[in-house]
C-alpha cells in the first residue's frame, strides 16, 4: 500500500548550465557508496551483506536506477545504538579519510557519487560527504531509507563550492515502521529530512520485524516506487526524475 505523499522542492533548482546537472556525458562514471545502519538487534553484517549482497535486487537496481557503472563502495563500520547525528557525521568524516583510496578506485575527476544509506547510516554518510566535496568530488544524490532523527539529516548538503553542486535528497520512509516510532520519540522529531528534493512514504504490509528493511530487501523501490511516484513508467532511470527537478 502506497501512501500519496510526495513532495518535490524546487526552491533549488538544477542550473542547466552547470556542468554536474547537465545532460549525461560519454566519459562520466559514478560510483555509489551503500552506507548500511546499525548492526545488531537482527540486521545483518555490514558490507555488501547487510544490503543482500553485492548482487542482490536491490544492489543491482540501484546501479541501474542510477547508470552507475561503477564497482560499488561498501561501509562495514558499528555504530553505538546511542551515538547522537554529531558524533556520528564526524566518524564518517574520519572514516571517508581513512579509505579515500578505495572510494575513488578507478575513478576521474568528472566522475560522481550516489550515497543510498539506511537508518542510523544517513548521519555517517553525511560526514562521508563533507569529507568528498572538501576533497573537490561531486556527490550528485543522497537517499536516506527510514533515516534515524529524521529532524537531523539533510543540513549542509545544498552550499555549492566553485565547481561542486549542491546534492539531491531522497527522503523514503516506512510510516508503521516501530524503529522509526522510536527514532522519532527521543526528541518529538519530525518526521522528515531538512531540504528534500523528493519525499516518498509508504505504509509497509510486512510483519513487524521486516519493516524497518522493507524498501531495502528488494530492487522494487529503484524499479517502480520512485519512477511511478514521479509520474513516469516503472523502470525509468535517474536522469529522467531529474529533469522534473528542473
Amino acid at each position: 500500500m502506497l501512501i500519496r505523499y510526495l513532495r518535490i522542492n524546487k526552491q533549488t533548482k538544477l542550473s542547466q548550465a552547470s556542468p554536474d546537472f547537465g545532460p549525461t556525458h560519454g566519459h562520466r562514471q559514478a560510483k555509489i557508496v551503500f552506507v548500511h545502519g546499525y548492526l545488531g538487534g537482527g540486521s545483518p553484517i555490514g558490507g555488501s551483506t547487510y544490503w543482500g549482497g553485492a548482487n542482490s535486487s536491490f544492489v543491482r537496481g540501484a546501479k541501474g536506477f542510477f547508470e552507475a557503472n561503477l564497482p560499488p563502495f561498501f561501509t562495514d563500520v558499528e555504530y553505538s545504538l546511542v551515538s547522537i547525528h554529531a558524533k556520528r557525521e564526524c566518524q564518517g568524516y574520519q572514516y571517508a579519510h581513512q579509505h579515500y583510496a578505495d572510494l575513488v578506485l578507478d575513478m576521474s575527476p568528472v566522475d560522481g557519487f550516489h550515497f543510498v544509506t539506511h537508518s542510523m547510516g544517513g548521519g555517517f554518510a553525511e560526514g562521508m560527504i563533507r569529507f568528498l566535496k572538501d576533497k573537490g568530488w561531486r556527490v550528485e544524490t543522497i537517499v536516506y531509507f527510514n533515516g534515524w532523527r529524521p529532524a537531523r539529516l539533510g543540513y549542509g548538503l545544498r552550499e555549492t563550492t566553485g565547481i561542486i553542486s549542491p546534492t539531491r535528497i531522497i527522503d523514503a520512509t516506512i510510516v508503521n515502521d516501530p524503529v522509526q516510532f522510536w527514532s522519532l520519540s527521543l526528541t518529538s522529531d519530525r518526521d522528515m529530512i531538512a531540504n528534500s528534493d523528493i519525499r516518498i512514504r509508504r505504509k509497509s504490509p510486512k510483519k513487524i520485524p521486516f519493516r524497518h528493511r522493507d524498501f531495502i530487501d528488494d530492487g522494487i523501490f529503484w524499479q517502480i516506487y520512485l519512477p511511478t511516484e514521479m509520474g513516469l513508467a516503472a523502470g525509468a532511470a535517474w536522469q529522467e526524475i531529474r529533469q522534473k527537478l528542473i
